[in-house]
């Protein structure tokens, strides 16, 4: 198994996963949500996958 630059991962390797956020949900609470894509979709799709997560639990990168 390996990563998308062809790079053995295992079980406990930390990655990152690169994303858009696409939306943004009550940015003055503690709790903040972003719904983020994934910047490189699986197989033979053409957009990538969607989820939510707390914006606690994402780490900027690049700013747009």
């Amino acid at each position: 198994m390996h990563d998308r630059n062809g790079k053995p991962v295992k079980v406990g390797d930390k990655v990152n996963v690169p994303c858009v956020i696409t939306a943004t949900q009550d940015g003055e609470s503690e709790y903040c949500n972003v719904t983020l894509v994934t910047e490189v979709p699986m197989g033979t799709r053409t957009v990538g996958d969607t989820l939510t997560l707390n914006a606690k639990q994402t780490e900027l990168v690049e700013a747009s």
